[in-house]
């Protein structure tokens, strides 16, 4: 699952999913409109390893 459920907020112990997830997206994202950006960043509380 990538993101939450609309209106739910819950807290999850950070896992290499997390990472992995990203990069799926980021290279999803930069073959679609990688001549339109720069670079593709993960921020966020999902993307600090050991923050909950």
């Amino acid at each position: 699952m990538l993101g939450l459920p609309k209106g739910e907020v819950f807290l999850t112990p950070w896992t290499e999913e997390w990472e992995e997830e990203f990069l799926i997206e980021k290279e999803t994202i930069q073959k679609k409109i990688s001549k339109y950006i720069v670079d593709v960043h993960h921020i966020g509380s999902t993307a600090v390893n050991y923050l909950s």
